[in-house]
């Protein structure tokens, strides 16, 4: 089974959920770019699922991003164009390898705030 399926099963999340939109899951999960606002974080990470607020991503644990860590999510379209938005993490919770966040979709006056 590989970390995103140990994930899924580790992590249902319900307990969290307090999504006012309905998610979509991604199994597979997709994977998208993740940059940190000060630059010291830029990798790809594992999309689980997303909503029109925002998203569940699996990181490595040893990534150092935490609750109110703001960045920048890059999503590639099915038309081969890059959508980009400013998330900034809500929840994290962590296991051996890997950690699951919550990321919050920012409208412009958050992203700024």
């Amino acid at each position: 089974m590989n970390q995103v399926s140990d994930l899924h099963s580790q992590y249902p999340l319900r307990h969290r959920d307090q999504r006012r939109q309905p998610r979509q899951e991604l199994l597979p999960s997709a994977t998208v770019g993740l940059r940190a606002e000060d630059g010291s974080i830029d990798l790809v990470v594992d999309l689980i699922d997303i909503t029109t607020g925002g998203a569940c991503l699996v990181i490595p644990a040893s990534c150092d991003l935490n609750v109110d860590d703001r960045c920048e999510l890059t999503m590639e379209l099915a038309d081969g164009q890059f959508q980009r938005h400013s998330v900034s993490v809500r929840w994290r919770e962590t296991s051996a390898d890997v950690a699951a966040i919550g990321v919050q979709f920012l409208i412009a006056d958050d992203a700024t705030a």
